[in-house]
């Protein structure tokens, strides 16, 4: 399979369409020319990564997070972005990033946790303008559960989480958001959710979900979003037979 026809089913199943406005999505470096016999998938398209995807063999590196983004103007092989695309460049490595069509897909990002907690009833915090079936988060039902026995059961899972608690109501109505969800809080209170388990909230957005008695559960960015990985892996493994898949995992620098 060549690097172009790998990109042509990955869009296939995880349309560009999907990208929020503001996301940069889709090609980063490539495609170059040959075939695809080994693919990375990594969170960050680090300089690491690049470097991990070469010791493995890969001829193509799939990224959540995108290289490029905000747009540069200049490469400069002396800042980190333009050395991964010199590296790139002289191994013939295609990047690719696959960040809000993964996000707002079924099965995506955010569906690993709600699977992870058996959140039932879902659906997206914020539909996608074109299918509302599928958008950014998901909320749902799950059975009624303390605050405390639900921080229990994901410090059994993560190794990083900050719970913050309104001291109210057992747990009932989740909000899940992989990644940084400070933007869909509006939507997560107006939604009446009473757990809201997310990444990166500043602290007047703390303040506004307690004043509107949301418990929420604060995660890594970096965890929440490299786990989802293994459901990545596992639509790859759908749409190609023939191709080596490697999962290329970095520290987490919340832990470093």
């Amino acid at each position: 399979m060549t690097h172009e026809e790998l990109i042509k089913l990955i869009e296939e199943r995880f349309p560009p369409s999907l990208s929020e406005e503001w996301d940069n999505s889709g090609l980063q470096v490539g495609p170059f020319e040959g075939e695809v016999k080994v693919v990375g998938l990594a969170l960050n398209p680090s300089l690491f990564s690049i470097k991990s995807a070469i010791e493995k063999g890969c001829d193509f590196l799939l990224v959540h997070h995108p290289l490029i983004f905000p747009s540069i103007r200049r490469i400069d092989t002396s800042t980190a972005i333009g050395k991964v695309i010199e590296v790139a460049f002289s191994h013939r490595i295609t990047l690719y990033a696959l960040h809000t069509p993964w996000d707002v897909t079924s099965g995506g990002s955010s569906d690993y946790w709600a699977d992870l907690i058996g959140l039932g009833d879902r659906c997206p915090i914020l539909p996608a303008r074109s299918d509302s079936k599928i958008g950014i988060g998901r909320i749902g039902r799950i059975e009624s559960v303390s605050f405390d026995d639900m921080v229990s059961f994901l410090k059994r899972q993560v190794n990083f989480l900050l719970p913050v608690q309104v001291g109210r109501k057992e747990i009932s109505k989740v909000a899940i958001c992989s990644g940084s969800g400070g933007d869909l809080l509006d939507r997560v209170i107006a939604l009446g959710a009473d757990l809201y388990i997310t990444s990166d909230l500043k602290y007047h957005q703390v303040l506004k979900a307690l004043n509107a008695g949301v418990n929420l559960l604060i995660l890594s960015h970096h965890e929440m979003e490299e786990r989802s990985l293994i459901y990545l892996e596992r639509e790859l493994k759908k749409l190609v037979f023939n191709i080596d898949l490697n999962l290329l995992k970095e520290r987490d620098p919340l832990l470093s």
